[in-house]
Formats: structure tokens, sequence, C-alpha cells
């Protein structure tokens, strides 16, 4: 399998440059068409869609179209009893929103049971050359007889569940609320909106008002005091209601469109966590991501699941940080943990290269 390279380039002209606009790269109206990919030539695929920005304002994409898109080309690989069960790799560098993302996928194992696919994502630039993206292997296996059945219990939130609109708003609400009472402007919340639509127009949100960044208006008041600020990071929780405002008809959909929603939010995490925003952070950007799916009863993303994340521990300009997902019967569906590059402002390093 020929490998794409990863050479010289330069991002900043590369992601802001307006000769690169593609007037047809606007956000699919139907998370399905946004994930999808079409095969190409043997075991080669590409995104039906451009990728899409969330929470930036240079022309990258979102690191979660880039991993539901590899997921979705690694399961055209397997058959359809093989369950995708854990999905690893690095982000090698941004994907420009005015490309589509193509996908190698390579066999490494294939057995009664399991099965075992290495892809890369990659982007064809206009002079032919190729640029990759992200790098991942993905393991699959045939459900078998279950010893033991087990989960950690959900977090302890308040409320009667994400119907319960005191206690779990959605961010409109919660912004609303903010505005009445003076906390924000209505200008920060339509640059919320504007900023992170690509969650708010594929997912019905609900923030647990447990959650630190609920108490601070979703980070845009990190005057506000929490009920976590006598805690550590590792201690303070980001917990929410999710789910899809449409439902998803194959396996592979559904865990690409869960890899696409757990890669939210956990680089910048701790900077929320700790009330401070992007603008603190010199840089902030996902490194490597381990996807591990436990389920195994067919998912339904449509369905109301809950999330938690939390950081882990920092060092070296590092950060590590985890989230678990539950289904509406308090059993776990998946978790991520992402390592992520967090360096402080004015050490001399432009934003544009990691």
């Amino acid at each position: 399998m020929r490998t794409p390279t990863c050479g010289p380039l330069d991002l900043a002209a590369w992601l802001t440059s307006d000769s690169m606009a593609n007037t047809t790269s606007t956000a699919s109206e139907d998370i399905s068409e946004l994930i999808a990919v079409d095969e190409q030539s043997q075991d080669v695929f590409v995104s039906r869609s451009f990728p899409q920005r969330t929470g930036n304002t240079l022309r990258i994409g979102y690191g979660g179209c880039t991993t539901a898109v590899m997921i979705q080309a690694v399961c055209k690989t397997v058959q359809p009893q093989y369950q995708l069960f854990s999905f690893l790799g690095s982000f090698l560098g941004p994907t420009s929103i005015d490309h589509k993302i193509h996908c190698r996928v390579a066999r490494t194992r294939d057995t009664r049971s399991l099965a075992s696919r290495v892809v890369y994502a990659f982007q064809i630039l206009e002079n032919g050359s190729e640029r990759v993206c992200a790098q991942a292997s993905a393991d699959f296996h045939v459900p078998e007889p279950a010893l033991y059945t087990y989960s950690i219990p959900l977090p302890t939130i308040d409320g009667d569940g994400p119907e319960d609109e005191h206690h779990a708003p959605s961010a409109r609400t919660l912004l609303s609320r903010g505005i009445e009472d003076g906390h924000i402007t209505s200008s920060s919340a339509n640059s919320y909106f504007t900023n992170f639509h690509l969650m708010d127009q594929y997912f019905d949100w609900r923030h647990c008002l447990t959650s630190t960044s609920t108490q601070t208006l979703l980070s845009l008041a990190p005057h506000l005091p929490t009920t976590h600020d006598s805690k550590p990071l590792t201690a303070r929780p980001q917990i929410e209601y999710i789910r899809l405002k449409c439902r998803l008809p194959t396996p592979s959909a559904n865990w690409a469109a869960l890899a696409f929603y757990m890669d939210g939010g956990l680089s910048f995490l701790p900077l929320h966590l700790d009330h401070k925003s992007l603008e603190d952070a010199g840089a902030c950007s996902t490194l490597d991501f381990a996807l591990r799916v436990v389920e195994t009863r067919g998912m339904d993303f449509g369905a109301w699941h809950l999330r938690e994340r939390r950081t882990m521990a920092a060092a070296g300009g590092r950060t590590l940080s985890e989230g678990w997902v539950w289904d509406g019967e308090g059993r776990v569906v998946a978790t991520m943990s992402q390592t992520g590059i967090l360096r402080p402002r004015g050490e001399g390093k432009g934003r544009g290269k990691l």
C-alpha cells in the first residue's frame, strides 16, 4: 500500500487563502452525507462531502469529520457481522475545508472472529500531491457469548433526564438565561452558535447544571464561580445529554457519528474547566485519539445518551483527557481518550504550526 506523504507546506497560506474558497463546502443538511464515503477503487475511498470547521476561524476542518470518514472507509472493507471495538490513531496535519478527504485502507488481519485494518486519510492538493491528515488502526470482532457484562455507573447528576429543561437546558435556553441575567451579551451568544454550528446542527444537546462549563455559560462567562472551583482540574466534571437529530440506518454510520461527536471538546477541556478560553492558549490541538466501542447490541445514536468528560493529566505541553458515553439503560457505549498539545501564549510559536 502506498503511504501518503506529509511534506513541507505553507500552512498559513494554504488554510487562509481566499483563492482556496470553495462555494460547495457548506455544511451538509444531514450528518449521513457529511460522514459518507464512496469507493474509488479497491480499498480506496473519498468523502462525499467537504470537511467542515467548528470552533476555528481558519480554513481547518473539524477533526471529527476526519475520524468519521476514516471509520466509514474501514467498515466498508469488513463483513457486517464484524463490529468495531477499537480505533486508535493520530492526527498528522490539518485538513482543509476546500478538499475532500481520501482514505487508503490496508487489510492486516482477517480471521473468523477478528479483523484489523490500517487507514490513512489524505487530501489531494492543487498540484496533484497527497498530503496526509491522519492515520489509524481499526479492529473488529464478531460478538461472542459473554462471561461478564458490566460497566461503571452513570455520574451523579440532578434532575429528571434530558427532558428536564431546568436541570438540563439546551444551549439556546442556557445562553438566553445568561443574557437575561446580564452575564453575557447576545453578540457573544451568537458568536458561539456561529463557531460551533456543526454540533448544534446535527445534535440535540442538554447541558447538565452539574457541569463546570454549564455554570460558566459554556465558558462564555468564565468570571462566574462554579461549585467545582475548590476541586483539582481532574475532579471537575463536564456532563451533557446528547442525541442525533436523525436516526442512521447502519452500525458503521452510528460508529462514525459517535467518533464525530466524541472528538469534540477534549483538546481544550482543561481551559474550560479552568475558567479560560482558547484565547488563553498559544496552541491547542489533538495529537492522538483512542476510541473504544463496548456496545454490541446495535447502537442507536438517535436515542438519548449521556457523556462525561474529564481531564486526567498534563505535562510537557501535552494534556490527556477522556470522554465516556452511556446509553439510556446506563451501559457504557464507548470511551475516547486524547492526547492534546496545549501551549502557553507568548512563546513565539505561530498558531498554524504544531
